[in-house]
């Protein structure tokens, strides 16, 4: 990279060159000293010229290195120190590992949301500051977390900046899941063992108005709810097993034995169609978006990690 020394150095050249290119097109020009100027006590009282140093500022010690970003080691040290204490019981390994991940997603997200345009105000920054100090209960209150946080003033904004920053950028990411959307509505049986749920599979392969049956079954099973599973969206079960199981039914079919860490299922799709999204399963899929998006764009990017 070019210093600035270089580059003061490259227009002061071209300064001379062009003073020079003036007195050689002049050559009428007397440029001899006139009386006045070949006084000594003239010149005498001139000032000497003096030399500005340039001062080149010291780079901060980086704990990572995103995209050629730096995330400066009192930032890493300060985080890993507010992650142990809120996770005593979590091992060195692990608490490193939490923090570099969540570091590297904060600065991938604040790039982004640069890169499509956002820019953060310093009266909004201010504000949101504002609201911390009196959240925090006044400024007295709020330097005394700051100390006790590992942070001082500057510090936090600029943390709260690129923290902002990166909220925007999720946020962006969060929208794109529609609140409504293709689901299934189904009902289930859980059994504790193969040999029984394959008995009552068997049973309904053999009868025509099995839906009736298995839902009479659903109820002796589970009284409170008749295992009815609600409405939900691909990829929202926290069972794979039986995302994967429903994923091609239709409306009126019924899973094979299904085995999972919870049992052996079998489940039976009431209805499939365009649904509105429930608070929780728009909030699952918005942080399914949100990882899936920085796990591309991690793939895309360089980063250096020097905490050792």
């Amino acid at each position: 990279m070019t210093s600035r020394r270089s580059i003061s150095l490259f227009f002061v050249l071209i300064l001379i060159s062009s003073l020079v290119l003036v007195s050689c097109q002049t050559g009428a020009v007397d440029l001899s000293p006139t009386p006045e100027q070949a006084d000594p006590s003239l010149t005498a009282s001139l000032p000497e010229p003096t030399l500005t140093p340039t001062v080149t500022p010291t780079p901060e010690p980086a704990a990572l290195q995103v995209n050629g970003e730096v995330v400066p080691i009192w930032r890493y040290e300060g985080e890993l120190a507010r992650y142990q204490a809120a996770y005593p019981e979590a091992g060195p390994a692990e608490a490193r590992a939490a923090v570099i991940d969540a570091l590297v997603a904060e600065t991938l997200l604040a790039q982004a949301a640069r890169e499509n345009g956002f820019t953060l105000s310093e009266e909004d920054l201010q504000a949101r500051l504002e609201e911390l100090v009196a959240a925090a209960g006044g400024e007295q209150a709020f330097e005394a977390w700051l100390a006790q946080n590992h942070f001082d003033r500057e510090q936090f904004t600029r943390a709260l900046r690129s923290s902002m920053e990166a909220s925007w950028q999720r946020d962006q990411i969060a929208a794109s899941v529609p609140e409504e959307m293709e689901q299934i509505h189904a009902r289930q049986i859980l059994f504790d063992r193969r040999e029984t749920a394959d008995q009552y599979y068997q049973r309904y392969q053999n009868v025509s108005n099995f839906s009736e049956v298995f839902e009479n079954h659903a109820w002796q099973f589970d009284p409170l709810t008749g295992g009815d599973l609600g409405w939900f969206p691909p990829g929202y079960l926290t069972v794979p097993e039986l995302d994967q199981a429903l994923a091609s039914l239709q409306a009126g079919q019924l899973t094979s034995v299904v085995e999972t860490e919870l049992g052996y299922h079998i489940v039976y799709v009431i209805e499939r169609g365009l649904h509105p999204l429930s608070p929780d399963a728009r909030l699952t899929l918005q942080r399914a978006a949100v990882e899936a998006w920085l796990q591309e764009r991690l793939g895309q990017s360089q980063v250096e990690d020097f905490t050792g």
